[in-house]
């Protein structure tokens, strides 16, 4: 550490408590004091001009902690008074709790934190240290309890001279002539001899005397006339003193005292040194998510995000930090709750609040129509929060916190031709806002108050749907219909016809999910489909002959058909299977599966290339995920090292070569047992430019080719 210059007072046994001013010594300064950190209360006077601070051997005040840099802060006594600025230090310099970043000017009281280290100015008398001193520093400078041997003696003269001048002046000895090592004893001049070492009786002969000096006159102050003392306050005095053994009572006699080990000193233990928190500059950088937040740190209201600021914060300590989010739109709050821990080496911590906070966006909304919300939020899933929409701006979205809502468009509606009306729903719709789905945007017109939405399910599926007599689709369907009166109608073979009167005034989304019944014909091909699922072919034939008894309609027809054809294929009948699938290819539903029959058999009868157009079409055309699927195995059979090629132009009739052969066929048309590789396909027709394709196959392709010819003008 450093030190004071000559005569600026001495410095007691422990190093902490400078001398001087306290007895009544004219003021000496201005210097700094150490008011919080090791060895607090130590003194360093200021000389004119530069004073650096640092751990650096070459500081004028020197502070040694790896929390303080080599060269920390710079302090000048000039002309302009005192300055003071930062020289790039690591941890920085702060001056009364503030960060300084340029040269600054300093008086008398202020405060400078250095590391670990916390510095007071005196620029005259009068000061107010804030370090406290042990209780007992004044006894511990004054007397000491017992002398010292001559072996200690020894010890002390060759560890003074083993450390040299400069160790020594660290540990308590003066550093010039005329200052005594130890307070209360004089001086005693000596000189070195030659080769630089002192005779150790002069010091001997001091530690010797002047503790029985001193024993001596404590014993006559504390004794007194004797005469006038109680007969054993003599023989206790000098039990006290040490001069006597202490005698032992019968009830000290009963509780052993744990005695000292031979030669260990009597030592009391070292009194607990209550450890001050470590408390840091630290700059606390807050932002937020996706709207600004107000900050609070514990109680204390910071501002609003974006912002940085910087507190003094304990190292581990727990500090609570809230950012309350604000929907201005719905009047909702939002408070969401971190935790700051300092670290010994952080002087910039980051928090950002991040809210599950989504956005509306309302585009166009009808005239005379009222925008309301009703919300379940994420964090609230089970209250139900209405809200109405005000001051509402087109374009600009507002926040809403994640979870589902209900939208509604309020206006007024006439109450049953009475002249009176009243706020009624136009419009509703049911969204969700969440971190997938952050956004969700409003476009509503006119036009759309006077329409709704419909989904009609039918069980089973692929029902005919019928709007006012209209047919629109097959179930699973969806559409939008005019507000208004309209009859749902939905029809399938083997099933009764279903109807359902529908009136809607309001764009609300209708959904229906509809069972259908069976018809007798119905329920009797549907017996026959359990039947042929479990392999029992000849009752399943049973059940579909009496199809025909019961009214069927020509879907009904057309599938009891089809079916026929199935279950005797499987019965190795393969004349009246052929007869079935070739009459149920009249019916547009049982088409495909007909045709994937008939190629089947024909396959299994040897005749590949009849088969083969037959499972194209069935390629090219079906919707039917199952038939299509059946008809790909069917091909790999068919086909299953080579690939076919389907080729058709427009206009029709166009010339095929194939690797520059000539085809007889003209399109469109079937070329099959293509082999893998890369083909040229050139397509020419008089009147038409001609074209050409290369086309690469892997094994067992189906390739479609489809080519619009450019008139040759």
């Amino acid at each position: 550490m450093g030190m004071m210059g000559e005569g600026k007072g001495d410095f007691d046994l422990d190093k902490t408590v400078i001398k001087g001013e306290a007895e009544g010594e004219p003021f000496r300064g201005p210097y700094l004091v150490i008011v919080h950190g090791p060895h607090e209360r130590m003194r360093f006077e200021l000389q004119p001009g530069e004073n650096v601070i640092g751990r650096g051997v070459g500081s004028t005040i020197l502070l040694e902690d790896q929390s303080v840099s080599r060269r920390h802060a710079r302090l000048v006594l000039g002309q302009d008074g005192i300055t003071m600025e930062d020289l790039g230090s690591k941890n920085g310099t702060f001056v009364n709790g503030q960060r300084i970043s340029e040269r600054i000017n300093i008086g008398h009281g202020d405060t400078i934190q250095i590391g670990i280290y916390t510095l007071r100015l005196a620029t005259k008398p009068g000061l107010e240290e804030t370090a406290q001193l042990p209780p007992d520093w004044e006894g511990r400078t004054m007397m000491m309890e017992a002398p010292p041997d001559e072996e200690t003696y020894t010890m002390m003269g060759e560890e003074a001279e083993a450390k040299g001048p400069a160790e020594s002046v660290e540990a308590g000895e003066s550093e010039g002539p005329g200052e005594a090592a130890e307070e209360g004893i004089p001086e005693v001049p000596e000189e070195a001899p030659e080769g630089g070492r002192r005779p150790i009786w002069p010091k001997v002969l001091l530690y010797t005397l002047i503790p029985i000096l001193m024993a001596g006159v404590a014993t006559y102050i504390y004794l007194g006339p004797l005469h006038k003392r109680p007969p054993h306050f003599v023989e206790r005095s000098l039990e006290r003193l040490g001069l006597i053994e202490k005698k032992t009572t019968h009830t000290e006699a009963a509780t052993p005292v744990k005695q000292p080990a031979v030669g260990q000193e009597k030592t009391s233990p070292p009194p607990e040194i209550e450890k001050k928190p470590t408390t840091i500059p630290v700059f606390l950088d807050f932002a937020s998510s996706p709207l600004p937040a107000k900050v609070y740190l514990g109680d204390e209201e910071i501002g609003t995000t974006p912002i940085n600021v910087q507190r003094m914060l304990e190292v581990g300590k727990k500090y609570e930090v809230k950012g309350k989010f604000f929907m201005e739109e719905i009047g909702e709050t939002y408070i969401q709750d971190e935790t700051v821990v300092a670290g010994e080496n952080d002087s910039l911590i980051k928090v950002l609040f991040r809210g599950p906070i989504g956005m509306m966006k309302v585009d166009a909304l009808p005239r005379g129509v009222d925008l309301y919300l009703e919300g379940y939020f994420i964090y609230d899933p089970f209250k139900a929060k209405t809200a109405k929409i005000e001051n509402l701006i087109f374009g600009k979205p507002f926040y809403l916190p994640y979870g589902k809502y209900a939208i509604e468009l309020r206006g007024e509606s006439e109450l049953a031709g009475s002249g009176e009306y009243i706020k009624d729903i136009k419009y509703r719709r049911e969204v969700i806002i969440s971190e997938e789905n952050p956004i969700v945007e409003l476009n509503i017109t006119d036009k759309d108050l006077n329409e709704f939405p419909i989904e009609v399910i039918s069980i089973p599926d692929k029902a005919d749907v019928f709007i006012d007599a209209t047919n629109v689709g097959k179930t699973p369907y969806s559409g939008v219909f005019p507000t208004g009166e309209h009859t749902l109608t939905l029809r399938k073979d083997g099933y009764f016809e279903y109807k359902q009167e529908i009136k809607m005034d309001k764009n609300i989304p209708v959904h229906l999910e509809i069972p259908l019944k069976t018809t007798a014909a119905g329920e009797l091909i549907n017996a026959a489909k359990l039947l042929m699922q479990n392999g029992m072919w000849g009752d399943a034939v049973t059940k579909l002959t009496k199809v025909f008894e019961n009214n069927p309609t020509a879907g009904e027809t057309a599938q009891a058909r089809y079916l026929l054809g199935a279950c005797y294929m499987n019965l190795g009948n393969q004349e009246a299977a052929e007869g079935y699938f070739r009459q149920a290819l009249e019916n547009e539903e049982t088409r495909h599966p007909s045709l994937l029959g008939l190629a089947t058999l024909l396959n299994a009868g040897g005749k590949r290339e009849e088969a083969i157009p037959y499972l194209v079409e069935v390629l090219l055309n079906s919707t039917d995920p199952e038939v299509t699927k059946e008809a790909k195995l069917l091909f790999q059979k068919i086909s299953p090292l080579r690939s076919i090629l389907y080729i058709t132009s427009d206009p029709q009739g166009a010339r095929v070569y194939l690797n520059d052969q000539l085809r007889t066929e003209t399109t469109p048309l079937i070329i099959p047992d293509v082999p893998l590789g890369t083909h040229r396909i050139r397509i020419e027709k008089d009147g038409y430019l001609p074209q050409e394709i290369n086309k690469s196959l892997t094994i067992n392709d189906f390739e479609t080719i489809v080519v619009k010819l450019r008139p040759a003008s």
